[in-house]
């Protein structure tokens, strides 16, 4: 009899339950101008059915939805199967609030002028399950069949295996975590291949930044990159790719993206030999504001050229010609000028910082590495974006400090003659240090004053710089 008390309650509350979910997502999915809505709901005591509508949201720039309503099938309807908790049965013994179960396939997706039977040999489905927890968590997993996808004009052949994801989700913040697995994909024109295997995708949503951004982590590998083409040496790698996102605080993001490279002993055209590679790109001290920002500018940026381009497109004159065209030429302006609004808000007096590292370990497991950080000095910055084009010629190089380092083994240099060769003239005239199995150098420049392997180069280099930035500039 608790049983079916708990049954009968799970699945009275199961409706407004997926309403007030729908809330919090659509607060999410704005950003993108879209929403969803449950249009209907047939309760059942053990189950029950839903239907969502996928719609665009009223202030969806008119070029934007245009496009859109050209690739899909606008608004999109699915339907869902609940199965209510607390115990569920289909698929094994499970517990739980409710239990969701949908379908959606290619053709319900796009229109069928995207939509090539004779293309594809069998239609797209992406079946999903999700399971909604006591403590409101949704538990999901989805499966996509394989793809096999010929165009006959041009020879193009696309293979994908079933992809296989699963993850857990937080219904109230949206925190959590996923992973999505592919065997294999492969692409084929003529006597063109690539073949990609191994495929894998962790991630971790860690919460909001700001308005509608999401703090995340991810990590995505291949076990095999394969190319081969004519015009290029054959290639075979395995690759590692990471982007990690902290909020240390409310007005500080710091962003990581590294990439790894395992050659498995494929030899790069004018490189010496070398087994594995590392790049590393860091954006530290980002205000969360300038990220919403970047968003408005861009959705403005993309109304704006949508509706340039269709004047453009539907000009018969010689007048309307000149109209869109002069609309371009105040698209750059506006360009210019929020974009120097941001870069504004974005520098913050020696916090902003960006670096790059770049690290090779050659075959002898010796380390070759390169890094630069580059920071805004906090040199004041003009309210005009004409202003400040106009005098950074001269105060370019009070904008920024500047520490770089590189150490090179030199047997693995030696691979390369005329590189080794420049390395030693450098070293002789003082700017590259020469030890026993290496070269090295370390260059800090702040204030105007420049220093190379702790010695000060200002007076040799820095007149030099500046005629070079004016010239560049003006």
């Amino acid at each position: 009899m608790a049983w079916l008390a708990s049954t009968a309650f799970i699945s009275y509350r199961t409706e407004s339950q997926i309403n007030e979910t729908l809330i919090t997502l659509n607060e999410f999915y704005k950003t993108y101008y879209m929403k969803i809505r449950m249009t209907e709901y047939k309760p059942g005591f053990f189950e029950s059915k839903a239907t969502f509508v996928s719609e665009f949201t009223q202030d969806t720039p008119p070029p934007i939805l245009e496009i859109a309503k050209k690739m899909y099938q606008v608004p999109l309807k699915t339907e869902a199967q609940i199965e209510h908790g607390p115990l569920f049965f289909k698929h094994g013994l499970g517990l739980g609030l409710a239990k969701f179960y949908y379908k959606l396939s290619l053709k319900e997706l796009l229109n069928p002028e995207f939509w090539s039977a004779d293309s594809l040999k069998n239609n797209i489905v992406i079946d999903s399950e999700t399971m909604i927890t006591f403590t409101k968590k949704a538990v999901f997993t989805s499966n996509m069949n394989a793809v096999d996808y010929t165009d006959k004009a041009s020879g193009l052949s696309i293979k994908l295996s079933p992809l296989v994801a699963s993850g857990e989700i937080d219904m109230d913040d949206f925190t959590g975590n996923f992973k999505t697995n592919i065997d294999h994909f492969s692409m084929q024109e003529k006597n063109k291949n690539l073949t990609l295997t191994g495929i894998k995708m962790d991630g971790v949503l860690k919460g909001y930044i700001v308005n509608h951004f999401l703090l995340y982590d991810y990590d995505i590998s291949m076990a095999q990159v394969k190319i081969d083409a004519p015009e290029y040496p054959p290639l075979d790698i395995a690759m590692k790719i990471k982007v990690n996102m902290d909020k240390t605080s409310d007005q500080n993001i710091n962003i990581l993206f590294s990439n790894e490279i395992d050659t498995k002993k494929t030899q790069f055209p004018n490189l010496p030999p070398f087994k594995n590679f590392k790049g590393q790109f860091t954006l530290n001290h980002i205000p969360p504001q300038v990220l919403d920002g970047l968003n408005q500018f861009n959705q403005e940026l993309t109304e704006m050229q949508m509706k340039a381009i269709n004047e453009l497109t539907a000009a018969t004159t010689d007048k309307e010609r000149e109209k869109a065209l002069l609309k371009l030429e105040e698209m750059q302006g506006y360009i210019k000028t929020k974009g120097y609004h941001l870069l504004k808000q974005f520098l913050v007096n020696e916090k902003t910082m960006m670096g790059v590292a770049l690290t090779i370990e050659d075959n002898e497991n010796k380390q070759n590495t390169a890094e630069v950080q580059l920071a805004y000095s906090g040199f004041p910055l003009v309210d005009s974006v004409e202003q400040f084009i106009q005098q950074l010629p001269e105060n370019a190089l009070k904008l920024f400090n500047l520490d770089a380092q590189i150490n090179l083994n030199k047997k693995w240099l030696s691979f390369i003659p005329a590189t080794s060769k420049k390395m030693e003239i450098l070293s002789k005239r003082g700017f590259i240090q020469d030890n026993p199995s290496s070269y090295s150098a370390k260059l800090h420049y702040k204030k105007e004053k420049l220093m190379l392997n702790n010695e000060d180069i200002s007076a040799q280099v820095l007149p030099f710089a500046k005629i070079f930035i004016q010239k560049k500039l003006q």
